[in-house]
């Protein structure tokens, strides 16, 4: 059929240029066929929906393996295969679809969940953790505010550890690939998700051996920094002299935390530079808020010392 197809296309076509244009689209089209033979298979799809922590309609998950199949064939044609791993038994679609908003909590809209009781940021027993972290490595705060000339940033740079993995202890428990294929095939930051998928498949033999073995957060975030796979590629590198650039290691994190608030222009607008590490008002408004506390309760302890 496709042949048939092909040969009218061709006897229509005027120009050179036409022809490869005809051809390159039959190659996709016969790669296409092939592979949504395996996708759309019921016995896949049943295996995809019993994976999913949501119950959905069989024409929700055709669409989404067709999603998977576009996908598939789009990273092919850029000469990477991730057939392979949608097979593994480690692989699953994250639900992406927006919840239903109740009338109920319409009045939450306003408020800052960073800094809610519940979130665990702006409390007693964190402000401790922050306190004890800021002493046991005021030495190395102090090396990379120097080194980055952004004085007065080590305790920015503590509270965005914290907020980001609490210090390493919650870096996520989402696999990274299965994240960024989830966006895709559930077309939420589509473009976004492609684009850091690619980016995390090229960190294959340096960032990870297995694919499966980087886990982070909801949007493919990883490491105790919580950076995704292009800020990796383009700014994570050894920052303690050890000679590895490790994304679990806590003075890495400090480092690449100092190194992207400088090259942000936190010297000039401190504000700035926390939005583009989190694009969020309220992420930058909770940050500040702690910041600033932390300052003043390191300063009242430090001349309760001296007293």
């Amino acid at each position: 059929m496709i042949t048939g197809l092909g040969l009218f296309l061709m006897k229509m076509s005027n120009t050179e240029k036409q022809l490869k244009k005809i051809l390159v689209a039959l190659t996709a089209l016969t790669a296409l066929t092939s592979l949504t033979s395996h996708y759309l298979e019921r016995p896949f799809l049943l295996k995809m929906e019993r994976k999913q922590g949501i119950r959905m309609k069989l024409a929700e998950l055709k669409k989404m393996n067709l999603g998977l199949v576009e996908l598939d064939c789009k990273l092919a044609r850029e000469g990477r295969d991730i057939s392979e791993y949608l097979v593994r038994p480690e692989f699953k679609i994250y639900d992406f679809k927006k919840p239903e908003t109740s009338k109920n909590n319409n009045h939450n809209k306003s408020k800052n969940i960073y800094l809610a009781p519940e979130f665990g940021f702006y409390t007693e027993k964190s402000f401790e953790q922050m306190i004890d972290f800021y002493r046991r490595n005021e030495k190395f705060l102090r090396e990379v505010e120097k080194n980055n000339n952004i004085r007065g940033a080590a305790k920015y740079i503590v509270a965005t550890y914290q907020i980001e993995s609490n210090f390493g202890k919650k870096t996520g428990r989402r696999h990274v690939f299965n994240t960024l294929v989830s966006m895709y095939v559930q077309n939420h930051r589509k473009d976004f998700a492609y684009n850091e998928l690619k980016d995390f498949l090229s960190l294959q033999g340096e960032l990870y051996e297995d694919i499966f073995e980087i886990k982070g957060s909801k949007y493919g975030a990883f490491g105790d920094g919580q950076m995704i796979a292009s800020t990796y590629k383009k700014s994570y590198r050894d920052f303690n002299g050890d000679g590895k650039a490790n994304i679990f290691c806590r003075e890495d994190a400090m480092g690449f935390i100092a190194d992207y608030f400088a090259k942000s222009g936190f010297r000039e607008n401190p504000r700035k530079a926390l939005h583009l590490y989190n694009h969020s008002w309220k992420y930058v408004d909770a940050i500040e808020t702690v910041a600033k506390e932390l300052g003043t309760k390191l300063e009242q302890k430090k001349k309760r010392g001296k007293a």
